[in-house]
């Protein structure tokens, strides 16, 4: 970490966790929303000392990637790194457990996993994994949900899937945990509720499905006295991106800079 000192008061600090592999094959840094703060009037200008110095010493030991967590509402930092050539990459947002407003597809069956789908959800996972994959998202498809995996994940009790279905035919799905987020710190807590990989089959899509499965998670969410429900998506998912906007308010973005690997030899 670094730190900014002024007239033996510290006044800003920068924390980075080395991570192998990061957002591509060569390693980086991670920056937490807590991991970070300046408090000086020339905010902004404290804020350049401290990355300049720690991304030099990043790069100088070979971490290329850096990603910073910032809170919304910190226009500032954001202007900032945006400067400094960082993207928004990935959105922490949050929405109290209200029923949505305006109508709800009540055409299609909406009810929890059963051992009997696990063929059909593993299709549709795999469908997910690709469309993820595909532009103008490029999220690596590096590992395809076995039986295996999707059995030990609702093993936990926190954990469920709710689903969609239409003709007998499972379209859409959304992941449910109520254990403690790992995401941004200030959405993980006892009261709030996180919505993971959620997914409509493309042709259902503009029908209001993934609206009716998540009344029936936050009503359910409601029912056992929870307070919150969060979500994390990459903002290049624009249909992702659309839905959660709709009916979620950002508290986080993550934004990413990738260095250009040729500066490792090239100077």
């Amino acid at each position: 970490g670094f730190v900014a000192i002024d007239n033996n008061d510290v006044i800003g600090y920068l924390i980075g966790i080395p991570i192998q592999n990061f957002k591509g094959s060569q390693k980086g840094i991670y920056c937490p929303e807590w991991g970070h703060t300046v408090i000086s009037k020339d905010k902004a200008k404290v804020y350049q000392k401290l990355y300049d110095i720690a991304a030099g010493t990043w790069v100088d030991n070979g971490y290329l990637n850096h990603a910073i967590s910032i809170l919304e509402h910190d226009d500032e930092t954001m202007n900032i790194l945006s400067w400094n050539g960082f993207g928004i990459h990935v959105v922490d947002a949050v929405r109290d457990l209200n029923l949505l407003s305006g109508k709800i597809n009540n055409d299609i069956e909406i009810r929890k996993y059963k051992k009997d789908d696990i063929g059909e959800v593993l299709d549709l996972l795999l469908e997910y994994k690709r469309y993820m994959a595909s532009s103008p998202i490029f999220l690596p498809f590096l590992h395809v949900e076995t039986a295996e995996d999707l059995n030990q994940w609702l093993e936990d009790s926190n954990n469920t899937i709710w689903l969609a279905i239409h003709k007998e035919k499972i379209i859409s799905l959304m992941e449910v945990s109520y254990k403690k987020s790992n995401d941004a710190q200030i959405l993980a807590d006892s009261d709030t509720v996180s919505i993971g990989i959620t997914y409509t089959k493309e042709q259902f899509r503009g029908n209001g499905i993934t609206k009716a499965l998540l009344q029936s998670a936050i009503s359910e969410a409601s029912l056992n006295g929870y307070k919150r429900c969060a979500v994390v998506f990459e903002s290049q998912n624009s249909y992702g991106r659309s839905f959660w906007l709709k009916y979620f308010k950002p508290v986080c973005f993550s934004l990413v800079r990738k260095v250009d690997d040729r500066i490792t030899w090239a100077n």
